[in-house]
């Protein structure tokens, strides 16, 4: 089926934003995790990435990424994430960190992807009773950290529709 040129597949990819290697927009990711060789790997991720173009601002302590989205000292100019990746069991309570980022009306907006080394099934309904927009198993290996990205992206980033930063909050 072709639609002013333009198979229909293609037109609905284009509008989907399955393309958007090929847009300037470059996603702004937060990475919330203490374990630096962890944040690490989900960095080079994100850099590896080929589906979309991206800054990548990695926090080791919830607390700090609270002051990042809140836009207090020293983070007054620091850019509104797209989408947030953070760790659930760090020593200093991603959880407690993921309920504070989803209370804010300013943050609501901006999907939570948690990455977890538990399965217990109360640590993943926790996660989900928090806010997170979905929940992730912690990789063991740097291609399964490369792996989360690339779904991460395709998902986040090019299938679905995220809501401007600027409508229904003051950010």
């Amino acid at each position: 089926m072709h639609c002013s040129g333009t198979s229909f597949g293609e037109a609905s990819i284009k509008r989907a934003g399955a393309l958007m290697i090929d847009s300037p927009r470059i996603f702004e990711i937060l990475v919330i995790d203490d374990n630096p060789a962890d944040a690490r790997l989900l960095k080079e991720g994100w850099l590896e990435c080929g589906l979309v173009k991206s800054n990548v601002r990695v926090l080791h302590d919830p607390k700090e990424a609270i002051a990042y989205l809140k836009h207090r000292n020293p983070f007054e100019n620091a850019p509104r994430p797209d989408l947030i990746m953070l760790d659930y069991a760090m020593p200093t309570n991603g959880g407690a960190a993921l309920a504070e980022i989803k209370a804010d009306p300013t943050c609501q907006k901006i999907p939570a992807i948690v990455i977890t080394g538990s399965v217990s099934p109360i640590d993943i309904c926790d996660i989900y009773m928090r806010g997170a927009n979905c929940c992730m198993p912690k990789p063991g290996d740097m291609q399964g950290y490369f792996n989360i990205v690339e779904k991460v992206a395709g998902y986040w980033l090019q299938s679905v529709m995220l809501p401007p930063h600027h409508v229904g909050t003051s950010a």
